[in-house]
């Protein structure tokens, strides 16, 4: 060795050397050319080997980022909306990265029932008949009871926006006068909702069971009375599994249904109808409908083992369903579970 370092230090070897096998301690009968070509491959391996690994913890990082940010979104929307809410996931074939996204129900139309319009986030077409008082936020529409087209009134049977096939909420704030028989709402054929001479709130939802055909009609009726000459917030709501009554954000009466409902190309929204009309002020009516946020995709290199989990929380942003997510990327698996607040451990 101490020969060939004499001999690579001289400098005026003839380039033929570096080319001769070398026999001594430690070369072991390579030239030095493949010795260079040896540590190049080596080095090669080496960074994409490095690189596999920083790939991998990187894809399960983005995966468990993307799980962790849509269950906080649902879970968040739940209990600040007060509706239920799902994470979906979609893309379960080999070789397509699944994409994930919160379901949730929100408003598609929000009438403010201010005498400027311009306030509804609405579609062209709502008749409002009656006449503008100080209200709950702003001004309330107070319906004509001598009028029978007094209210407000809006064709949705073609409005692709009002499909309330899979779920729906109408929310309003009413402030009642008088003690009667009263129409708060009526949407098309299928959904009712009313007050009796006790100020007690009645709801009547008809579902379908396929094909147009209407099925047993779900009736609800409040446990507590409406209280006269005073604010309350009221919503009626159908989430895919049941319908529900809440006064003041206090659930007052509920119903199992997992049947979608019935609507027709001729339905019209009426709020206060002629023949029972709304004796009070009307504020901020607000329909609702599920849909879907915006989608994140996890990598395709991780995949879920043995299917999608089923991830709901329930109207107060309580979990309701909360299955363990395995992830699985090659050879490697982590599995992740869901806390009743949402986060992912």
């Amino acid at each position: 060795m101490n020969q060939l370092m004499e001999r690579l230090s001289e400098g005026n070897q003839s380039p033929a050397f570096y080319g001769r096998r070398v026999h001594g301690v430690g070369v072991g009968g390579f030239t030095l050319i493949e010795l260079l070509v040896v540590l190049s491959l080596l080095s090669i391996l080496m960074g994409l080997g490095v690189g596999m690994l920083r790939r991998r913890g990187s894809d399960l990082d983005v995966a468990r980022t993307i799980l962790r940010d849509q269950v906080r979104l649902a879970r968040e929307t739940a209990a600040a909306r007060h509706v239920p809410c799902e994470v979906v996931f979609e893309g379960q074939e080999p070789g397509q990265a699944i994409r994930v996204k919160a379901r949730r129900l929100e408003a598609v139309a929000h009438w403010h029932m201010e005498s400027d319009q311009s306030f509804d986030f609405a579609p062209s077409g709502t008749e409002r008949v009656g006449s503008f008082q100080a209200g709950r936020f702003g001004e309330a529409l107070r319906p004509l009871v001598d009028d029978p087209k007094s209210g407000l009134r809006i064709s949705v049977g073609r409005r692709n926006s009002f499909d309330l096939s899979e779920g729906f909420v109408f929310r309003m704030d009413v402030r009642l006068d008088e003690r009667e028989e009263m129409t708060l709402l009526r949407f098309g054929t299928s959904v009712e909702w009313t007050v009796d001479p006790d100020m007690f709130l009645r709801a009547r939802v008809t579902p379908t069971t396929g094909g147009g055909t209407p099925g047993a009609p779900i009736l609800l009726q409040s446990d507590i009375p409406l209280r006269q000459n005073q604010w309350h917030a009221l919503d009626l709501i159908q989430d895919g599994r049941r319908v529900s009554m809440r006064i003041d954000d206090r659930e007052v009466a509920a119903e199992p249904s997992s049947l979608p409902l019935l609507q027709t190309a001729q339905d019209v929204l009426v709020v206060s109808a002629g023949d029972q009309p709304v004796f009070g002020l009307i504020d901020s009516v607000q329909l609702w409908a599920y849909a879907e946020g915006d989608e994140q995709a996890i990598p395709a290199t991780v995949r879920f083992v043995g299917g999608p989990p089923r991830i709901r929380f329930d109207d107060r942003g309580l979990l309701e369903v909360g299955d363990l997510i395995e992830l699985e990327f090659g050879d490697l698996t982590e599995t992740l579970s869901v806390t009743p607040t949402g986060a992912i451990q």
